[in-house]
């Protein structure tokens, strides 16, 4: 297991409440009684982001194909909990899957376009056929309660909407480093997980939504149109020993 360290960070607070609603449409399913499988259609313009949830159990699986009429329309199947780490990522793995779920809870199909598309104002139109079949494992299966089991720092950033006033909320974070980046899982005070992920010297994040981040002295000011407003220092990416 990682060595986990406890990292403390005394700085001022962003101002403002990060907003609750992300942008993202929740779309509950439920299937037909008798039936294990549905076929959902719809549509997405722009920065427009459409979760479809379905309640499922451990052990069970669920597979899916997606098939949308432009090529920069893609879907992720993002498990429950504040952990959104997709188990399926539509830009990496393709339109379909075949997942043995892991833990008890709502799943989420996660339709959205990408950053170049979105950015052009584009739209598709899709179609999703589910189906979950097979029996759950015995007992309960609860998802991780926060970010990743293992991790190599953790500690609290300042957090908030864009504002030029301080004294706001902070927000819990969990990190895994890797050489020349890092991935760090965020609790926003909405109870739900931003992930944002450094890489070459440039961020992204997990939402649709573009990220800018601009450095001052040791510390990055991250965000990410909504707006969210992340500072995120230097060690808290390279650790006390950088690479």
């Amino acid at each position: 297991m990682r060595h986990r360290i406890l990292l403390a960070l005394t700085m001022v607070l962003l101002a403002g409440r990060m907003a609750a609603d992300d942008g993202i449409e929740n779309i509950p399913v439920h299937f037909a009684p008798g039936e294990s499988s549905a076929e959902l259609t719809g549509q997405v313009q722009g920065h427009q982001t459409v979760d479809y949830v379905l309640g499922a159990r451990a052990g069970q699986v669920m597979t899916a194909t997606f098939a949308p009429d432009s090529s920069g329309a893609y879907f992720n199947l993002v498990p429950p909990g504040s952990d959104p780490t997709a188990l399926h990522k539509g830009m990496l793995d393709g339109d379909s899957f075949a997942v043995t779920l892991p833990y008890d809870g709502d799943y989420r199909l996660r339709v959205y376009l990408s950053r170049g598309a979105a950015d052009n104002g584009e739209s598709a139109a899709y179609t999703i056929q589910v189906n979950i079949a097979g029996a759950p494992l015995d007992g309960d299966h609860p998802p991780p309660a926060f970010g990743p089991a293992e991790w190599d720092a953790r500690g609290a950033l300042p957090c908030g909407t864009d504002s030029a006033a301080f004294g706001g909320p902070s927000c819990d974070f969990k990190v895994l480093r890797f050489p020349g980046g890092a991935t760090f899982w965020v609790l926003r005070p909405d109870g739900s997980t931003r992930i944002i992920y450094f890489d070459d010297e440039a961020f992204s994040s997990d939402s649709a939504a573009a990220v800018t981040a601009t450095r001052d002295d040791d510390t990055w000011t991250v965000q990410i149109e909504g707006p969210e407003t992340y500072l995120i220092p230097d060690v808290a990416i390279i650790g006390d020993n950088p690479y």
